[in-house]
């Protein structure tokens, strides 16, 4: 651990990104003279003011014990840089707001010159790729019209384009020809745009939002170049945020709902969009994608409808004020996949979350509940202080299975879970269809099924894991089988070994039983 910035003023950091060989590139806001710099970085004099703060880009060795390079970045009034990500090369790709009219700008950028007015106060957005060894800009570019306009998120592509989020107040923010929305809802509208790898070209921008007040904070690319967006909303104007047919949920809940949505890797249509929350307030803290495709969201509601799933881990809801959700939207956005809140009787509040290879969701923020759920042989199991950190790690891409191993609790079963398999990221539900009881065949069926709104814990699919390839399907009590294999699946998942067995509620006895097949394309 190490301090950053000066003795003499306020330093603020507002993002943090890892480099391949470990090294820390940290971004934020200072209104010191004297933050430290480095030799020939990129901008080693304060541009700001007494009551106006400058940007900064500082990279710190892997050890924290020296600094790579430090540089301001910004002009003569207020730069607010908000969203780091870092491309392949080392080079820090920095976003966020300026208000000031000398914001550094490369020539040949999209749009080198102040959209504001000089007295107005509103910002520009901007975005500004910094040298690998942070000696000056490799591009720099501002987006906006004429008042007031941020970037709250960036991501990259393979090709190095930068796509960013964020919210204008703008009627003339330069949205493109063919984009989904072209015209301005009112209040804040968020948008989306994508910028050519140079900076050089806007390749196009959309609005998306309501008539109210729209906070779009993350973004996420798919394999495809679709461009998952998240945020929240409040609903109290018209038009209400958009959403389409098919999607989880179609209609405002309460005052302020979560909003996930996707949109094609050209920005000319939704693929999904859909409300998340309940009848009270909701605000996202994260987005992340998992390996299927499925959008993981994190963030805090005070809602005690929000929507959770079956078997997912729930606590009563807060007494006082916000519980944690931690939800997996289907890769389609028509359903929830899984869906968790938790908290104690006091209040909550999520920063942030990330997500690691095998689905699970680590999430960070603060609690003042004193009965906040901790598990066995953690750090700290009971709070710090009267407001304490939480660091919680939970399970959302997979469920139990019954695996067949030997001396199991239930007719040779014995529970097992398929988190650390190649497979999990495709297994959503274990389900059960009582219609298939009136087919000619007679036998309830179950299986992996993409639908966990068919979720019935009656009914468990025992599993095991070989070398091949993976297998859907059900298999009936009767022996007969059907199965079918999802796209887009990569090589060298495990075949499953599979057996069926119907057992009651409390899987303390078999109701009806199958036989033991292997299932194989």
């Amino acid at each position: 651990a190490t301090f950053l910035g000066s003795a003499t003023e306020e330093d603020t950091a507002t993002g943090v990104a890892i480099g391949a060989t470990g090294e820390v590139t940290v971004i934020g806001v200072t209104r010191a003279s004297n933050f430290p710099t480095t030799p020939g970085a990129f901008d080693t004099t304060y541009n700001g003011g007494s009551s106006v703060g400058d940007g900064f880009v500082t990279r710190l060795t892997a050890a924290g014990n020296a600094l790579v390079y430090s540089t301001f970045l910004g002009g003569g009034a207020n730069d607010s840089p908000s969203s780091l990500v870092l491309h392949s090369s080392g080079a820090a790709v920095v976003a966020g707001a300026t208000r000031s009219l000398n914001f550094p700008t490369t020539p040949g950028a999209y749009d080198p010159s102040a959209n504001i007015p000089g007295s107005s106060g509103s910002n520009d957005a901007f975005v500004s790729a910094l040298l690998p060894n942070g000696s000056g800009l490799i591009c720099s570019t501002l987006l906006g019209g004429t008042a007031d306009d941020y970037v709250t998120a960036i991501a990259l592509d393979a090709t190095g384009a930068v796509t960013v989020v964020g919210g204008t107040y703008s009627a003339n923010f330069p949205v493109s020809a063919g984009a989904y929305s072209v015209t301005y809802s009112g209040y804040s509208d968020g948008f989306v745009a994508r910028l050519s790898a140079g900076l050089s070209t806007l390749d196009y921008a959309t609005f998306l939002g309501s008539g109210s007040y729209d906070t779009l904070s993350y973004v996420a690319l798919d394999g495809s170049g679709a461009v998952v967006v998240a945020g929240h909303v409040m609903n109290n104007f018209a038009p209400p945020f958009p959403t389409t047919p098919a999607a989880f949920d179609t209609t405002p809940d309460g005052f302020t709902d979560a909003v996930v949505a996707k949109l094609t890797p050209n920005g000319t249509a939704l693929i999904f969009s859909t409300f998340l929350g309940g009848a009270d307030v909701e605000y996202l803290s994260s987005v992340a994608l998992d390996a299927a495709g499925a959008v993981i969201v994190a963030g805090r509601t005070e809602s005690d409808d929000f929507p959770v799933t079956p078997g997912a881990f729930v606590t009563p809801p807060s007494i006082f004020g916000a519980d944690v959700f931690a939800t997996r939207v289907a890769a389609d956005g028509s359903t929830l996949l899984h869906s968790a809140r938790f908290g104690g009787s006091s209040h909550e509040l999520t920063r942030a979350a990330a997500l690691d290879a095998s689905g699970t969701a680590y999430i960070v923020g603060q609690t003042s509940s004193t009965d906040f759920p901790t598990t066995p042989g953690v750090l700290h199991p009971t709070p710090i202080y009267g407001s304490s950190t939480f660091v919680v790690a939970i399970q959302l891409s997979c469920p139990f299975a019954l695996s067949l191993a030997a001396g199991g609790s239930v007719g040779g079963f014995s529970v097992t879970n398929v988190c650390g398999s190649a497979w999990a990221p495709y297994v959503t539900a274990l389900t059960f269809d009582p219609a298939n009881g009136t087919n000619p065949g007679g036998g309830w069926w179950a299986g992996l099924h993409l639908d966990p709104t068919e979720l019935y814990d009656e009914i468990v699919l025992g599993l095991t894991f070989g070398p091949a390839v993976p297998f859907v399907g059900v298999l009936d009590q009767f022996g007969a089988s059907s199965w079918t294999l999802p796209s887009g699946l990569p090589p060298g998942l495990p075949t499953m070994y599979g057996v069926t067995r119907v057992f009651s509620a409390d899987l303390q006895s078999i109701i009806a039983d199958s036989n033991i097949a292997v299932l194989q394309p």
